[in-house]
């Protein structure tokens, strides 16, 4: 038995880990600071420019896709109570902005946020509702509003850029 968590340990561990570098990656290419940018051509269209961002749609996707797939292992793990709310929660955002990501458009890019929006206020009212059962502490609540709160403002940062 204690083996056996071991191992659902060290598989938890490892899919944080990975969502964790493809979350840094995504950081240090510039994303860190503008929410959801939108990959466009260059203007001088040269055959090297076509080739890159044809190359990073294809990586765009492939770190969509297995964010994809590791969301959908720690399900299980969050509906038996084996991960923390903050992991799940982690989880999902990260998967929200490598969609956003991939949008075509600023407005497919706000509805992605938007629904991360929702999802996180999710979370915070899943906080309210464990802190209220004793289960977490009032901190946790904050940290869950703060969450909510950094979602709305790249929304709206978002929202700002879009051309009129």
């Amino acid at each position: 038995m204690i083996l056996n968590m071991k191992r659902e340990s060290r598989l938890v561990i490892g899919m944080l880990a990975v969502i964790g570098l493809l979350a840094l990656g995504a950081s240090v290419a510039g994303n860190a600071d503008r929410p959801g940018q939108v990959v466009q051509t260059p203007t001088n269209g040269g055959p090297a420019s076509v080739g890159s961002n044809e190359r990073l749609r294809e990586l765009l996707t492939e770190r969509y896709e297995i964010l994809k797939s590791g969301v959908a292992s720690l399900e299980i793990f969050f509906s038996s109570g084996r991960i923390s709310l903050w992991e799940w929660r982690d989880a999902h955002v990260a998967l929200y902005k490598a969609k956003a990501d991939l949008a075509t458009d600023v407005i497919e890019q706000i509805r992605t946020y938007e629904e991360m929006v929702g999802f996180v206020r999710a979370c915070e009212q899943k906080a309210r509702q464990r802190a209220d059962a004793g289960h977490m502490t009032e901190a946790d609540v904050q940290r869950a509003r703060l969450d909510t709160i950094e979602a709305q403002i790249a929304l709206e940062k978002l929202r700002m850029s879009r051309p009129q």
